[in-house]
């Protein structure tokens, strides 16, 4: 029984906090009270939201309560997340709400506010994108929304002024970059600036005259750069295009004006020429495979040679030298040409011929497995006369055969016989070889002799 007198059985909920007296009487009219206190606590956590603003300077912020309390459960509910944690980062506008549970199961519900500011300045750009060809530079002024507010100009990445209003000198794509200084955010222009069109370059070409007292000549075929229609002068005289005017020796400006009045000039020289010969000496025979120098000789200064081209060039030292060696794998009519300063050309000749001298050299001892170069038996030809070797057989002193092979490379070792047979070591000994040997001028030879396994 409650102290309310309510008479109970098995159990009594209690829903407010108080003092509960309960008695309890036996079937003999005896009797016990017990008192009993119950607290209760139902007060709401204290959560506390600032406000977050998020732009380019903060594009994401941790969001928490500020009424620190770290015995409460924070949960934090948006559209497409559920969070349990004391902090959020916030990179968004979104309605996100934080739940706050005490260890009394007591809640408290405050949904963040979210403020974003993105936006970026407003910038246009004033002045002449092109540079004159008569002004040494054009003029361009940044304009910005707000006003005020810091610009940067950069070329190639390379930043040459923080001012509004700059002076540019050289074409290119120059970039304007514009920070609001009250949220963070750029913007980011990028302008052409071009030169005026300008003749830049004259193509037209100079004929020296080849012998002395020749005239020279002069072709004008087309201008790069500029407004047409161009004006084209030798001295006084307006030139047309395609046109081969004879001038005498001596030096030029040639100048061309454009429809803006824009210039630019050449200079060219029609210089005095002079007779020469070269002589490229007598021609010679040589063993094949060796080399022969070859000498020419002018009544040309040397000083007065502009280039020297000796053909065919691909058996030579050299191809643009006096004295190039030549190595020659026939017989060959080489040319020497000369030019002087002013395009004057004369060549010679000379032949030079191949004598073919056979032979062959043969190893008499072979140490396998030796690292100095004798670990193995070949054919070496003289003076580069082989051809090939046809065929290649070595015997033992009682005739069996223990190696061969055909047509291999003369000269080369790894190729030929390395002491074994079939794999395997031989015993130090004599042994007999044979082969067969084609030249370069395509005669056969049976060669002989033999070789000894040392250790």
């Amino acid at each position: 029984m409650l102290s309310n007198n309510q008479a109970i059985q098995d159990g009594f909920i209690i829903s407010a906090p108080g003092i509960y007296a309960i008695q309890a009487s036996n079937s003999f009219g005896c009797d016990s009270t017990i008192i009993l206190e119950v607290k209760g606590n139902f007060k709401e956590p204290e959560i506390q939201l600032e406000t977050i603003l998020l732009n380019c300077f903060h594009p994401s912020v941790w969001a928490s309560n500020l009424k620190i309390d770290t015995s409460l459960e924070y949960i934090w509910n948006s559209p497409d997340r559920v969070i349990i944690s004391d902090s959020i980062l916030i990179d968004k506008k979104e309605a996100i709400e934080l739940v706050a549970v005490n260890i009394y199961g007591c809640e408290s519900k405050l949904f963040l506010d979210i403020i974003t500011d993105f936006s970026p300045p407003e910038v246009t750009i004033d002045g002449d994108i092109e540079i004159g060809c008569k002004e040494e530079f054009t003029t361009v002024v940044a304009k910005t929304l707000p006003t005020g507010i810091p610009v940067t100009w950069e070329k190639d990445s390379v930043v040459f002024s923080t001012q509004a209003s700059v002076n540019i000198s050289e074409p290119g794509t120059y970039t304007l970059d514009v920070i609001n200084p009250a949220n963070g955010c750029k913007d980011v222009m990028s302008i052409m600036i071009t030169q005026q069109p300008n003749p830049d370059s004259i193509f037209y070409t100079v004929m020296q005259p080849l012998c002395f007292g020749d005239q020279g000549g002069l072709v004008w075929s087309s201008v790069e750069g500029g407004t047409s229609p161009y004006v084209m002068k030798v001295g006084n005289e307006i030139l047309k295009p395609g046109i081969n005017y004879k001038l005498d020796s001596g030096s030029y400006i040639l100048s061309v004006t454009d429809a803006n009045g824009c210039t630019v000039q050449s200079k060219f020289t029609l210089e005095q020429t002079y007779d020469f010969n070269v002589n490229a000496g007598k021609d010679t025979t040589i063993l094949r495979n060796t080399s022969h120098q070859l000498q020419a000789f002018s009544d040309l200064d040397w000083t007065d040679v502009s280039s020297i081209s000796w053909t065919p060039a691909s058996s030579l030292s050299c191809n643009d030298c006096r004295e190039p060696i030549a190595s020659p794998a026939e017989d060959t009519e080489y040319y020497i040409t000369l030019s002087d300063k002013n395009g004057c050309v004369r060549s010679d000749s000379i032949w030079v011929r191949l004598k073919l001298v056979k032979g062959y050299d043969a190893p008499n001892i072979i140490i396998p497995g030796s690292l100095s170069g004798n670990s193995h038996f070949t054919i070496y030809p003289v003076l580069g006369s082989i051809e090939s070797i046809l065929s290649l057989r070595i015997f033992d002193r009682w005739g069996s055969m223990v190696f061969a092979t055909n047509d291999i490379p003369a000269g080369q070792s790894l190729l030929g016989w390395d002491g074994t047979r079939a794999g395997k070591n031989l015993q130090p000994d004599v042994y007999v070889w044979v082969a067969e040997i084609m030249y370069l001028d395509k005669t056969k030879e049976i060669a002989k002799g033999d070789v000894t396994i040392i250790k």
